[in-house]
């Protein structure tokens, strides 16, 4: 996992990463550090799952209103579109759509939901989402997944390493999540889930936008995440 990652890399782990002149291409002196945000550098759960619950809450109190469809069959088909475990309250897996998904992505999944699902008209599926939808703004509890986050970053930028956030979540809550982790100045670049150049991982395209836009070369970048997209986009 990501988070068990980064608190397992003390600066002491870079150390020895600046390599030297007799470096062979596959130890090329380290010179960006992505890193992903939800379960990386902050707690994923402690975010998400709350946002999930009062979403399902707010449909389910409108959408049983209409009369079209029970409060159950709202709960569970929500539900299982989000990805998330009601008995559990948690977001069930990686391959869960809150898991890997940008946010407008999130709200069209559920407009589809309430229209294929749970047979609601396409203007009142409409409506419904957009009356029930309640951006996740970065409000909610910020929980650091190590106790150095701040130190690291500033030892990677003392030796002159590039540091950047890729991420799937949206630019105003991730700029709110990093500002909360006092980590802001220390990053220098940010790709989001809402941009306009982003290519959902795990397509490389992100990465090599970041590293194209520092200056630096892939093969001197490494990856920081804790699922597989994170992976097979490195």
């Amino acid at each position: 996992a990501g988070g068990a990652l980064l608190r397992a890399a003390s600066p002491r782990c870079f150390s020895s990463l600046r390599g030297g002149a007799g470096a062979s291409p596959l130890h090329k002196p380290v010179k960006c550090v992505i890193f992903d945000k939800d379960g990386t550098l902050i707690s994923f759960h402690h975010t998400w799952s709350p946002w999930a619950d009062r979403l399902i809450e707010r449909l389910v109190k409108r959408c049983a209103a209409s009369g079209v469809c029970d409060e159950r069959s709202i709960r569970s088909e929500v539900a299982e579109t989000l990805g998330y475990d009601l008995d559990q309250r948690r977001v069930r897996g990686e391959s869960s759509l809150l898991a890997w998904a940008a946010q407008p992505l999130i709200y069209d999944a559920i407009r589809k939901c309430l229209e294929d699902r749970l047979r609601l008209s396409p203007d009142v599926a409409a409506a419904d989402t957009h009356a029930c939808w309640s951006e996740c703004d970065g409000k909610e509890e910020v929980v650091a997944l190590s106790n150095n986050t701040q130190e690291l970053l500033s030892r990677l930028r003392a030796r002159g390493i590039k540091i950047a956030v890729c991420t799937s979540d949206a630019r105003v809550p991730t700029e709110a999540n990093l500002a909360s982790l006092g980590i802001v100045a220390l990053v220098d670049e940010i790709v989001c889930g809402d941009d306009a150049s982003n290519v959902p991982k795990p397509a490389p395209d992100n990465i090599l936008n970041i590293c194209k836009k520092l200056g630096v070369l892939p093969i001197q970048t490494i990856m920081i995440g804790d699922t597989n997209a994170d992976l097979k986009m490195a």
